[in-house]
């Protein structure tokens, strides 16, 4: 019969399951925490362009209140060194009554404030405790009063002005950790980049508005015009009618010339009216095709085949991070460069020598020396003769998805790791207990002096370390390895379970 466990083994037992709550905890929160990402960001892309800039503000205060279960939130407008609150949901009360933030100066106790923070450093900012955190002491007492904890400010960027700070409070301490954080700035993102598609909307609207009235201007004079010039054929006919009233023939050739003249005046309205709708045509393509271009989700770089670059939208300039102005001129190399510049693999070079299209995925580099992963995609630029310009480039920033695989691929071989050694631990424990419960009967039937009670001895030792081992596998936590036979890889059990540096 075994031995019963010890205290101190029951106590790491213990232990062990508290940790394994945590961990569940710890799954089940962030799991809540992604699906109120999804449900905030499928609410905020559902609102429609013909609602307001104010609705859609207020949809993302109210949506992030009920999808985190936040006590409140609110929107404050940023102009002229003072931020006043126009928004809020949820538990507001009077908090916000008659509050604007001069935050003019910087070390005054208004810019101390989670959202001045927010805006000055264009940054995300939190307060973790409001009871302690002394840059919230002005407003702390009817903060926890309302039973506010924890804050955290958003900047608002739209174009890359910082237009206004959304907070959100919460009432738990530390309610903000970093993965947190980084989802609700996400969220900030996406109202920017909303109001900026509906912006350059508007302002490509207005643009063609003021195009068709200029035509339609164009039209009228020209249409008075041509009145004015039927008017005076007409009364020049009439005229000679009368002067040539006994002349039959002369008459008639006048009455032919006169349908000629209105045919050929019908041809000359008609052509010019194809020639203004070619005009309006082609003046709306411009106008989308440029709107697609600097919308578009990828970044794009056009060149010559000297490596000039001619052209770059919006996407291209936010990942490289150069203006237009600092791009437009300059070699390729300097404004974006990646290791295969000025090599025989650069695009251009491959364009060059004959491919139709070149792929790949490289490391570009930022104006601020920064490194980002891009899959490039490099097609010919060619002129309406067919001639062979340059080059249009296409740049997705695959970054973040690369490293999502990592940690995906990280979790899965964990997850097998812990399922394999959870099975093995259950496999193990019966055949070690019989053999432990085996080796002290045979103590027990053997004399002590007898020389076979050392190799029990061995065997019963033997178990004691499988049992640790079998101890180490259930307190696996991490993905660990160490170098085996004839370069393989193996579990690194000592450093996996978290007894190793």
């Amino acid at each position: 019969m075994g031995n019963r466990p010890t205290c101190e083994e029951l106590e790491q037992k213990v232990e062990q399951l508290e940790k394994e709550v945590q961990d569940r905890k710890g799954v089940e929160e962030a799991l809540k925490d992604y699906v109120a990402y999804q449900s905030v960001l499928a609410v905020l892309r559902g609102v429609g362009p013909e609602q307001t800039e104010e609705v859609l503000l207020q949809t993302f205060l109210s949506e992030i209140v009920k999808q985190y279960g936040f006590c409140m939130s609110w929107y404050g407008l940023y102009s002229s060194g003072e931020i006043r609150p126009i928004l809020s949901a949820g538990r507001v009360d009077r908090y916000l009554d008659n509050l604007v933030l001069e935050i003019r100066e910087p070390t005054s106790p208004d810019a101390q404030c989670a959202v001045s923070q927010a805006i000055l450093k264009a940054a995300p900012f939190t307060y973790a405790d409001l009871e302690r955190d002394e840059g919230f002491r002005q407003w702390r007492d009817y903060a926890l009063e309302l039973g506010y904890r924890s804050n955290l400010a958003l900047p608002l960027e739209v174009d890359g002005q910082v237009e206004g700070g959304m907070m959100v409070y919460a009432d738990t301490l530390n309610a903000f950790p970093e993965e947190r954080i980084q989802r609700l700035q996400l969220l900030a993102w996406e109202i920017g980049a909303i109001l900026r598609g509906r912006r350059m909307r508007q302002r490509a609207e207005e643009a063609l508005q003021r195009s068709r009235d200029e035509l339609e201007i164009r039209v009228e004079e020209r249409t008075g015009e041509l009145s004015r010039s039927n008017a005076l054929l007409k009364q020049e006919i009439a005229e000679r009618k009368h002067a040539e009233e006994a002349l039959r023939e002369s008459e008639e050739r006048l009455k032919s010339a006169n349908r000629d003249l209105q045919a050929a005046n019908r041809e000359l309205e008609e052509a010019v009216e194809r020639a203004n709708q070619m005009a309006v045509e082609a003046e709306a393509s411009r106008i989308e095709l440029n709107q697609i271009f600097q919308t578009a989700a990828d970044g794009m770089r056009v060149m010559d085949k000297d490596f000039n670059v001619l052209r770059i939208n919006e996407t291209f300039a936010s990942i490289s991070g150069r203006s237009e102005a600092e791009a437009v001129g300059k070699k390729c190399y300097e404004v974006f460069p990646c290791p295969m510049c000025q090599s025989p693999q650069c695009q251009l070079s491959r364009i060059l020598g004959g491919d139709e299209r070149v792929e790949c995925e490289v490391e570009q580099e930022r104006s601020d020396g920064t490194k980002v992963l891009c899959r490039v995609t490099a097609t010919r630029f060619l002129a309406p003769d067919g001639d062979l310009i340059g080059i249009v480039e296409n740049f997705r920033d695959i970054t973040e998805r690369k490293q999502m695989e990592q940690e995906r691929l990280h979790r899965e071989k964990l997850q097998g790791v812990i399922e394999m050694a959870g099975a093995v631990c259950h496999e193990l424990n019966q055949p070690m207990q019989a053999v432990s419960g085996y080796s002290e009967l045979l103590m027990a039937d053997i004399p002590e002096d007898n020389p076979v009670n050392r190799d029990i001895d061995e065997i019963r030792a033997q178990i004691l370390r499988m049992g640790e081992i079998t101890k180490k596998l259930t307190r696996i936590t991490r993905y660990e390895t160490r170098d085996y036979i004839e370069g393989r890889k193996i579990i690194d059990i000592h450093k996996a379970s978290g007894e190793g540096k």
